[in-house]
């Protein structure tokens, strides 16, 4: 009796070690990936900011002022994204349920409220920027956005290939083959399209 006690023991021991070991490997591996993912991300901003700058031509003083604006405009673009998807994914959700009538219309108004309020972000930080750069260098701060992003697309088509590695749409669908979704979102991919694939892990 005492061996097989012993036994039990001896056994229990190893399994609580091998769950254990298991666990700190995990953990391990998971804040591997999450510094992986901060560091592809300081990567990127670093990238995109010596790009626009460049596209911009901004002073050394101009842009003392201009990215912090910049920064906190973007934080506010990837935080209305996340409400236009959420209202997006109700609204499919809702039609895969067979709901119809006023539940849809309330789903509705909801993602056309969402969708409004991101595309006011557009016109809410131009004014905020005439207040730091001249309306030329505003100009030059959209078609960089833009510009940068292509190159980014390219490089993901490049890194990935084709189709699988084609880029994911505004809500995961496939994108165009010109390279634009076409959700009627004329504002959205200028700014929210391509920050949903490179930042939307906030």
């Amino acid at each position: 009796m005492k061996k097989f006690t012993k036994y039990v023991l001896c056994s229990l021991l190893a399994v609580m070690t091998a769950v254990g070991v298991f666990a700190q490997e995990n953990s391990s591996r998971q804040q591997g990936d999450r510094k992986s993912k901060e560091e592809w991300k300081e990567k990127f901003q670093n990238e995109k900011i010596a790009f626009l700058t460049s596209e911009i031509d901004l002073t050394v003083d101009e842009a003392k002022v201009f990215w912090p604006v910049y920064n906190e405009v973007q934080k506010s673009k990837r935080d209305a994204f996340k409400d236009v998807a959420a209202a997006f994914e109700a609204l499919k959700e809702a039609i895969s349920e067979g709901k119809t009538g006023k539940e849809i219309d309330v789903l509705l108004n909801a993602y056309l409220d969402a969708k409004e309020d991101s595309e006011a972000i557009d016109r809410q930080s131009i004014d905020k920027y005439k207040k730091i750069i001249p309306e030329e260098k505003i100009a030059k701060l959209i078609l960089g956005e833009e510009k940068f992003r292509h190159q980014q697309i390219k490089r993901l088509n490049r890194n990935q290939g084709s189709p699988q590695g084609q880029p994911r749409g505004e809500f995961g669908g496939e994108r165009n083959g010109r390279g634009g979704n076409r959700s009627g979102n004329r504002g959205g991919n200028r700014g929210g399209g391509w920050q949903q694939m490179n930042m939307e892990e906030d």
